[in-house]
């Protein structure tokens, strides 16, 4: 198949590229990890089901599930990232333990564990923050939102113009681009896991008011 001019969506905005197909995918889970880490790498793709439902998915047992298309000059990184997804499992089992925390540097005495990264979450990315007393992350928006379910401590949250305090067992929704802040309360680390799309971020930070 020669590269031909497609018009895909790409990072929101719609562009005109040439694909040429690369790889056949063989199931829709290897499809959905393959899109994520695409995505991390800013790799433009296009992935076509082979599925006809006049056929009901006739066309994928004798083909596969579909192809993958990306521009010639990706094929041998896009044919490696496949090889890793092949020759691994597609599920994960960790210890929190063994996760290493890493400083959030947008925040003070604030750490965080990617608990499910870009490349283990296909759809979404499973985060673990821990503000020690007397820490905080200051006020900022995001491009996707926030699914946060708080695991011990409590704090003072701003979304928008209310603060809010929160502690263990509750559950928190953030829209994406609103802005909220964190401040730690008490002599406990306030700790909350937040789930976000795989998709790309921007953290930018805003004033307080």
């Amino acid at each position: 198949m020669a590269a031909e001019l497609t018009t895909v969506r790409w990072l929101g905005d719609e562009i005109v590229i040439k694909l040429k197909k690369i790889a056949v995918l063989e199931n829709e889970i290897l499809a959905q990890v393959l899109e994520g880490l695409l995505k991390e790498r800013k790799i433009p793709y296009l992935i076509r089901s082979y599925h006809d439902s006049a056929y009901n998915g006739l066309f994928q047992s004798i083909k596969g599930w579909g192809h993958i298309e990306a521009p010639v000059k990706y094929k041998e990184e896009v044919l490696s990232i496949i090889e890793q997804l092949n020759s691994d499992k597609l599920y994960s089992v960790k210890h929190i333990k063994n996760i290493p925390k890493e400083t959030v540097k947008a925040g003070t005495n604030t750490y965080r564990q990617v608990l499910i990264g870009s490349e283990e979450g296909p759809n979404c990315i499973m985060r673990r923050f821990i503000i020690n007393p007397g820490g905080e992350i200051p006020p900022h928006t995001n491009m996707v939102e926030h699914e946060q379910y708080v695991l011990r401590g409590s704090a003072q949250i701003g979304i928008e113009k209310d603060v809010i305090k929160v502690e263990k067992d509750d559950v928190v929704f953030i829209p994406a681009g609103i802005p909220h802040w964190y401040k730690a309360e008490g002599d406990e680390p306030f700790e909350f896991l937040c789930i976000v799309p795989n998709i790309p971020d921007k953290l930018q930070m805003v004033d307080k008011k």
